[in-house]
């Protein structure tokens, strides 16, 4: 076993690279009130207009139970709505008006840090790096 297994360790390598970078998005939102795991759920809506919880759990990575966890926060703040799908059977989410409008809000903000953090690992090494990280995503 290496010496320091931890300091070699993706896992935790990877997590510590994800704090850092969620810190520095929590930052950068912080003045539009809004963390930037709410925004990400939030910009899923700017394409997708209403979604089932199981079609947005898919689309997050999550389970279904975690990301009920996540959508009451947005819920609570009035930027979502759930109701009954076509036939009443499933539970769908949508934006709200309030949604929209706190997404236009938020979207320069994350626009300048989206930026910010690109710029460090430049054009090539932020596309290589996504599609490495890809990668890692797939079963």
């Amino acid at each position: 076993m290496p010496q320091r297994p931890y300091r070699e360790c993706l896992n935790a390598q990877l997590r510590r690279s994800m704090r850092a970078v969620g810190k520095a998005y929590d930052a950068a939102l912080r003045p539009a009130g809004i963390k930037s795991t709410q925004f990400t759920l939030l910009a899923v809506f700017a394409y997708h207009p209403e979604l089932s919880v199981t079609r947005l759990a898919d689309i997050m990575g999550v389970d279904r139970t975690t990301l009920t966890r996540n959508l009451q926060p947005l819920l609570r703040q009035g930027w979502l709505e759930t109701g009954g799908g076509d036939d009443g059977r499933v539970r769908v989410v949508r934006m709200t008006t309030a949604g929209t409008q706190k997404l236009d809000e938020a979207a320069p903000l994350w626009e300048d840090i989206q930026a910010r953090t690109s710029d460090l690992l430049g054009k090539d090494g932020r596309e290589e790096l996504t599609r490495r990280l890809a990668l890692l995503e797939q079963d």
